[in-house]
C-alpha cells in the first residue's frame, strides 16, 4: 500500500483520467533504460495498445524502425506484465482492456520490450 501511494506521486499521466479510472504501473525497458524506473498512470479503460501509445507518447519514444526491411510482428513494440520485478514477464495482448486483466494492478511493473523479447537478460 505504501509503494503505491509513492507511486501515485510521482507517476505522470494525462489529468484528464478520472481518479477512479487510474492504474498506477512501474516501467522498465530493455530497449529505452531512460523509461526504468519511471511511473505512470493509465485508463484502465484504455486498451493495452492505446496505453502503449500513450506511454511512448508520453515519453517521446520512437520505436526502432528499419525502413529496409518488411514489417516482422516480433520486432513490434508490446507491453509485458509482471507482478512483481523478480517475476517473469508475460506480454499482454494489445486488444485487451486493462480492466479485464484481473491481474494487473496498481504497483505492478511493466516492460515495453520487443513481443520476441528474451527476458532471461533481466
Amino acid at each position: 500500500m505504501v509503494s503505491v501511494l509513492k507511486l501515485k506521486k510521482s507517476a505522470q499521466g494525462e489529468d484528464k483520467i478520472p481518479l477512479n479510472s487510474r492504474l498506477y504501473l512501474h516501467i522498465r525497458s530493455p530497449l529505452y533504460p531512460q523509461l526504468n524506473d519511471k511511473a505512470v498512470f493509465v485508463d484502465k479503460t484504455w486498451t493495452v495498445g492505446r496505453s502503449l501509445d500513450k506511454i511512448t507518447e508520453w515519453f517521446k519514444i520512437t520505436p526502432p524502425m528499419n525502413m529496409h526491411q518488411s514489417f516482422d510482428a516480433n520486432k513490434r513494440l508490446s507491453i509485458f506484465h509482471a507482478k512483481e520485478p523478480e517475476d517473469v514477464p508475460k506480454r499482454l495482448a494489445m486488444q485487451d482492456r486493462l480492466q479485464q486483466l484481473p491481474s494487473v494492478e496498481s504497483g505492478d511493473t511493466v516492460y515495453l520490450a520487443p513481443a520476441d523479447w528474451d527476458y532471461s537478460d533481466l
